[in-house]
């Protein structure tokens, strides 16, 4: 089972990716397709269509976790392989990399357009936005999620499995439920700028750490 810690790494690793280039920005627009960016409306619907959302991203990333717990623990001998093993070490170089924008992750075109034409009705209509934005991770997501992916799978726990990653997106909405629901709060934001690159690079090198976490019992 996870423990404080890996509870506490999970949220913070979350609340980091949210301050990166790529999702920071957006957080203006996800309010106003949400709703929750009229200055006029009280406290408490401007949190409540917030966790609204909020629910349906964490619950996406959740299953993912979880699905990635359940498929791991069926081939837990080729995941302790020596193959599989140096195989996830490239990965996360080579996520990485992709955080020191060598090149770009993403879902594909196809599937986001499918996935965005979804609209918005009511509470049901925000929560099923907010699943579907966990599909269409954002570069910056991407990496790290697929990084935690690829542990989780390696360990075939589906408790941790399911709770990191629903822990990691509530972390990771932390701004998004404090502006939603103090919506003056909006212009109160930190402006985007070069500390975003350094908070995107430092990932970067946390998943080359892992990598070498990975590959370490192996090289000794």
């Amino acid at each position: 089972q996870m423990c404080i810690r890996d509870r506490l790494l999970a949220f913070l690793g979350g609340l980091l990716v949210s301050l990166t280039p790529c999702v920071y920005p957006m957080i203006p627009i996800t309010l106003s397709l949400i709703g929750s960016r009229n200055e006029n409306q009280s406290f408490y619907k401007g949190l409540g269509l917030s966790v609204t959302y909020v629910a349906g991203l964490s619950l996406t990333y959740a299953l993912l976790g979880l699905a990635a717990a359940t498929f791991g623990a069926q081939i837990r001998n080729l995941i302790q392989g020596a193959a599989f093993q140096t195989m996830i070490a490239v990965v996360f170089v080579l996520l990485g990399f992709s955080m020191f924008d060598f090149f770009m992750i993403q879902a594909p075109t196809s599937l986001r357009n499918k996935l965005s034409g979804v609209k918005k009705t009511g509470l049901a209509g925000i929560f099923a936005m907010g699943m579907i934005s966990g599909l269409m991770a954002s570069p910056c997501v991407a990496a790290p999620l697929a990084g935690i992916l690829a542990f989780i799978a390696s360990t075939g726990n589906q408790f941790m499995g399911f709770f990191m990653l629903l822990v990691f997106a509530w972390g990771m909405s932390v701004p998004l439920l404090l502006i939603g629901a103090f919506s003056g709060s909006l212009n109160a934001m930190p402006k985007a700028g070069g500390w975003m690159e350094r908070v995107k690079e430092f990932y970067g090198f946390l998943l080359f750490g892992a990598a070498l976490y990975f590959i370490r019992p192996l090289v000794g």
